[in-house]
Parts: structure tokens; C-alpha cells; sequence
């Protein structure tokens, strides 16, 4: 039986749903478990600036995953364990796909969220995240600030499949990892390194707490969760989740909207 020592929690889908809020039994369960010593890491695709309200709403004090795992913090005051930056030629080639497919591209720094366009899919953002994204030329960003994760939004299957054929001109500098959230129709592609994704970034803040993947009970919901799900020694994918995530997860949670998360650290964590 797996001695749960940390709990390992996707954002959106998993410990939120559409609308956005954590629910009082969700609440209610991470502090009982934080009561008894289990650790908590937010494992996510969201920036800092919009998973840090999360984090000092539950009293978090682990190292949290973000950016898709290409930012560790230390702790829940933003310093940083890791952080690495996509570099400016492969950000020029982003750019470049986005403008000639007229695909939706976000491009962000610890603190801010730049856009090139207004669009749906910036307005399902902006009510999603509430951070306030910074319209402007991506040519004319400053290039000496780093850039930690592109992003794209992309409602319709088509453009799914425009972005796939288009990612084969990288060459092998980049890879997609995809992702969903409760509420939206589409995908979200983030632009992440080879080799990193969000496991690459949980097993840094393991090994800052000096933990094992066989301590760690993870959840999430979406395909980039699997990486870091299917190595924990108890892993579950949400009942809302894609049924190709669902079925190649170790486990079943119920869905987010009948506190699935919740149920899970009950049975787990607070029983066992």
C-alpha cells in the first residue's frame, strides 16, 4: 500500500472546474491532508501569476510545477527551483506558424501573458486565468527577458491538424504537449523542450523534498498529465478527462463535478 507523502494536482479539470473555483469538500480534504503531513504540488500548465492564487488559497508550502514544468518554485512565494526559457529562434519560428496559419499564440514570461490578436480564444483565457494580457507586436518584445512557455489556443479540430503538420518544420527543437480545460471545445498545445514536460518538472520538487515517485499521488486530466500520473505510485486521471486519457490512465477518478479530487484524498490519503 502506497504511503501518500505528497499529493501531485493538476488545475484546471482536476482541482477546479468550469467554473474555476475550488469547491469546500475539495478545500475541506487538502487541508485535512496537509493536517497529516502530506505535501501538496500544483502541477500545471498555468503561468505563475494565475496559479498563485490557488497556491495561497490552500495554504500550499511545497514546491509547485508550472508552466507545463519548465518553472519549479521552491515553495509558494515564487522563487525559483528551475526555470528554463525556449529560445528565440525556435520562439521566431512559433511566431511564424501562428501568422501564417492565423493560429492563436501565447507567449509568456514569469509575470505576463503577451498576445499578437484578440480573439475567443483570448476571451475564454482572460476568464479563465483573470491575469491581464498584454496586447502587443511579438516583434517588438524584449528579447533579453525570457520567454518560458509558447502556447497555443486552438478551438477547431482543423486547426489541430495545422498546427501537427506545421510542427514537423521544427525539426526535432521542440515538441507539443497537449492539454484540455473543462469549459473549452478545443486544445491547448504548449511548446515545451525536448525532454521536459510536467514529470521532468515534478521530479526536481521530489527531489528537493527528498521524496519517491512511490510517496507521490498524482491526479490530472489531461494527455500532458499522464507523464507525470502514470510514475506515481497512485495515479488517477479525472472522470472528465478525454476517453483516450482515461483509457490509458492507471486509475478512474469521478469527474470534477462531483468533487473526484476530493473523493480520492478521502479514500486515500484520509482513511488509509
Amino acid at each position: 500500500m502506497t504511503m501518500v507523502k505528497l499529493l501531485a494536482l493538476d488545475v484546471d479539470g482536476t482541482l477546479i472546474g468550469a467554473d474555476f473555483v475550488v469547491s469546500p469538500r475539495t478545500r475541506a480534504a487538502i487541508a485535512a491532508a496537509q493536517a497529516q503531513g502530506v505535501r501538496v504540488s500544483l502541477v500545471t500548465g498555468r503561468n505563475w501569476p494565475t496559479t498563485r492564487p490557488y497556491v495561497q488559497e490552500l495554504g500550499l508550502d511545497a514546491p509547485q510545477v508550472v508552466f507545463n514544468g519548465a518553472v519549479v518554485t521552491a515553495d509558494g512565494s515564487g522563487a525559483t527551483l528551475h526555470a528554463r526559457a525556449l529560445d528565440w529562434p525556435l520562439i521566431d519560428a512559433l511566431i511564424t506558424i501562428a501568422r501564417r496559419h492565423s493560429l492563436f499564440l501565447e507567449l509568456h514570461t514569469m509575470e505576463h501573458c503577451f498576445i499578437e490578436r484578440v480573439g475567443p480564444e483570448s476571451v475564454f483565457q482572460q476568464t479563465k486565468l483573470g491575469d491581464d494580457q498584454v496586447l502587443a507586436h511579438f516583434d517588438a518584445l524584449d528579447r533579453s527577458v525570457p520567454i518560458l512557455k509558447a502556447q497555443f489556443v486552438l478551438p477547431r479540430v482543423a486547426q489541430r491538424r495545422l498546427l501537427l503538420r506545421a510542427a514537423e518544420e521544427l525539426d526535432g527543437s521542440a515538441v507539443l504537449s497537449w492539454g484540455v480545460s473543462t469549459g473549452f471545445p478545443g486544445w491547448f498545445a504548449n511548446v515545451m523542450l525536448p525532454g521536459e514536460d510536467k514529470d521532468t518538472g515534478l521530479e526536481i520538487a521530489l527531489a528537493h523534498l527528498g521524496l519517491g515517485w512511490d510517496e507521490v499521488l498524482a491526479v490530472g486530466d489531461s494527455p500532458s498529465d499522464l507523464t507525470f500520473v502514470a510514475r506515481a505510485g497512485l495515479g488517477f486521471v479525472m472522470g472528465n478527462a478525454p476517453k483516450d486519457v482515461r483509457q490509458a490512465a492507471p486509475h478512474v477518478a469521478p469527474p470534477v463535478q462531483e468533487d473526484g479530487l476530493a473523493q480520492i484524498i478521502e479514500q486515500h490519503v484520509l482513511r488509509g
